[in-house]
């Protein structure tokens, strides 16, 4: 994949995962939870592809994507990441997997 395409794959992949456990009837419980787990586990892994091809010594933004959205009025879509963004989308991922194994056993009926 080229290392400008890592930051719309980890943000799209949340929103892929998000629409498929909505379309799931009610029922689905676990198929819903093994969705969302499968979800974090990918971004987790593309976030981890992406840290062994970030720069330490280079003290631009990675993986920048830019791209002309509304020409005619001048509006641009660019998006970077810089070394404390990476951190932060790693500890993201991390807390976003604890809340879904912490829920694992907890259903929708069940009270804590």
């Amino acid at each position: 994949m080229n290392s400008s395409n890592w930051l719309i794959f980890v943000g799209v992949i949340p929103l892929v995962g998000s629409l498929l456990v909505g379309l799931l009837p009610k029922k689905n419980e676990l198929s819903a939870k093994w969705i969302a787990l499968a979800t974090t586990l990918v971004v987790a892994a593309a976030a981890l592809a992406m840290a062994t091809q970030f720069e330490r010594d280079n003290v631009d933004s990675h993986f920048v994507v830019s791209h002309s959205w509304i020409p005619s009025l001048g509006i641009n879509f660019a998006l970077g990441i810089e070394g404390i963004d990476l951190v932060r989308m790693h500890t993201a991922g991390f807390i976003a997997r604890i809340v879904i194994l912490a829920g694992w056993q907890g259903g929708v009926d069940r009270s804590w």
